[in-house]
């Protein structure tokens, strides 16, 4: 096409003369028919310059790309079918995850880099470092967000070419931006950074140790409930339990540091200060179980040995309860324990490539800082629309051909709008039922808007008493009855109580039987 030759006339220019290429794209919608339009360009021409895909989601928006072959288009899905080759299987595209590996590598470079806007991300980066370099191309592919740089670029495009009829903006063309700069704390603010840190994860492991405790509290109450009836213990230890049923109770508990706690508590407030005391508390030797009493009967003990609660499974309604990590992928195990990231090799999808995984490096604590600067672009920069929108040609166009009966124009400028919807009211063929609804108006759309119904009046309904029946049914003269229907049988049950409300209650499915044994019913009384 027109739009890949001009790409690919631009990047040969600007790599012959010993520049570099940034390319901004988005992180999964256009970056995909760019990646693979460039890639098969390097493999046909057999090109040596590097060409890199710089993002930080390019591994996982590629992958979930690869499956989904039967949404591509022709071309992409007879490639797959025919040599079982990937359209997404790269053959010359690099993915790269940080800009460290970008500078590892010497020479002209082409980068896809993101985002298109270039407000953020790897893109907003390198232009900062390429922008006053004569040799460098920024190719924009698409008009980017209103305020942002990519749109100030090409606003400024569009201008210089209008006047001059050049694809690049005049030399040291000045730009306003707010840059923000990444630097690391340092003297009384990392000082209070840290201590802030440190604080911050004591109250952290406090709350897990508090939720622990309390959780293995649960777990030990309901071992002690299911053992309750165990007849394991020994009978010196009944002789202990006796002498721990006073009102007032002395526990000495020893903890790892070697101090001796002394709680004295009564016991109608026992349950309460033990828990808290177990949760506030870490033992390593044997202790005794101060809530159980000892009896008449035998009484187990919470810890029947040394202090070790036996993990038992847990259990819900729907049987043993799952646990997610059993069920976890090795890659995703890394990735979630160790903070990994798969990265991309120079082959990366193709027949025998790999996917190495790189652990994220430890960053000092850093802050921002927002400065005003004036960047003077020197560099070439040009506007190729890969951006896949329709123009007013061709949209007119094809709404001439559709013919719609009715028309309504969103999501658009309002010169756009306007200018659409003049175009079509002027034109013979077209409907005449153009709308062009403002932000926050609301248009009726349904097909019915001039059928009107009328709604009937509310008749006074003449409420009237129910039937009453008179007489007494007999049960005998009922089953006599249904003895001489065909296809009927009748039998009296001895079993139960008849009691006598004044109701006749006939129970089973609407049917023909039903109808008919209530047409018998009725004839044995007289109804008024």
């Amino acid at each position: 096409t027109v739009g890949l030759t001009r790409l690919a006339e631009t990047i040969n220019a600007t790599v012959e003369a010993g520049g570099n290429v940034l390319v901004p794209v988005d992180a999964a919608l256009r970056i995909l028919e760019l990646a693979y339009l460039l890639d098969q360009h390097w493999f046909v021409h057999k090109i040596k310059t590097p060409l890199l895909l710089l993002g930080h989601t390019s591994y996982y928006a590629i992958q979930y790309a690869k499956s989904m072959t039967e949404w591509m288009g022709g071309n992409a899905a007879k490639q797959f079918h025919q040599s079982r080759e990937h359209p997404f299987d790269f053959r010359a595209i690099r993915l790269v995850h940080n800009k460290d590996e970008l500078d590892k590598l010497a020479g002209p470079k082409v980068v896809l880099a993101t985002c298109a806007s270039m407000t953020t991300g790897y893109s907003r980066e390198l232009w900062l470092e390429w922008a006053q370099q004569p040799t460098n191309t920024v190719i924009l592919t698409e008009r980017g967000d209103p305020h942002s740089i990519a749109r100030q670029l090409h606003d400024t495009w569009i201008a210089h070419y209008a006047s001059v009829k050049a694809n690049t903006v005049h030399p040291a063309t000045p730009l306003d931006l707010a840059v923000k700069t990444k630097i690391p704390l340092e003297g009384e603010e990392l000082r209070l950074y840290l201590e802030e840190e440190r604080a911050q994860k004591e109250r952290e492991a406090h709350e897990a140790a508090v939720i622990a405790r309390s959780r293995n509290v649960l777990d030990e109450g309901g071992i002690a409930s299911d053992s309750s009836g165990s007849e394991d213990e020994d009978e010196g230890e009944d002789g202990e339990g006796e002498g721990d049923a006073m009102d007032t109770d002395i526990e000495h508990r020893t903890t790892t540091d070697g101090h001796h706690h002394h709680h004295h508590h009564h016991r109608s407030t026992r349950d309460a200060e033990r828990h808290q005391a177990m949760l506030d508390t870490e033992h390593d030797l044997y202790v005794r179980d101060g809530v159980r009493s000892g009896g008449f009967f035998k009484q187990t003990q919470s810890f029947p040995m040394f202090p070790f609660t036996e993990r038992r499974r847990r259990f819900d309604d729907y049987g043993e309860t799952i646990q997610q990590d059993h069920y976890m992928q090795d890659i995703e195990k890394l990735e979630q324990d160790a903070g990994r990231v798969p990265q991309g090799q120079p082959n990366f999808g193709a027949a025998g490539g790999a996917v190495a995984m790189a652990e994220k490096k430890a960053e000092p604590p850093c802050k921002y800082l927002v400065e005003m600067r004036t960047v003077h672009v020197q560099c070439q920069v040009q506007f190729i629309d890969f951006e896949g929108l329709a123009d007013g040609r061709s949209i007119k166009t094809i709404l001439a051909q559709v013919a719609p009966r009715k028309l309504i124009v969103v999501h658009g400028t309002k010169e756009a709008t306007e200018d659409l919807a003049r175009t079509c009211l002027a034109t013979e063929r077209m409907t005449h039922d153009v709308f062009a609804p403002s932000i926050g108006e609301t248009l009726n759309v349904s097909a019915a808007t001039n059928m009107y119904q009328a709604i009937p009046m509310e008749q006074q309904r003449q409420y009237t008493r129910s039937a009453t029946l008179i007489g007494d049914a007999k049960l005998t003269e009922l089953k006599r009855a249904l003895q001489q229907q065909p296809g009927m049988q009748a039998e009296f049950r001895g079993e139960g109580v008849l009691t006598a409300t004044g109701q006749l209650v006939l129970e089973g499915a609407f049917s023909s039987d039903y109808f008919k044994l209530r047409r018998l019913l009725y004839d044995q009384l007289a109804i008024v």
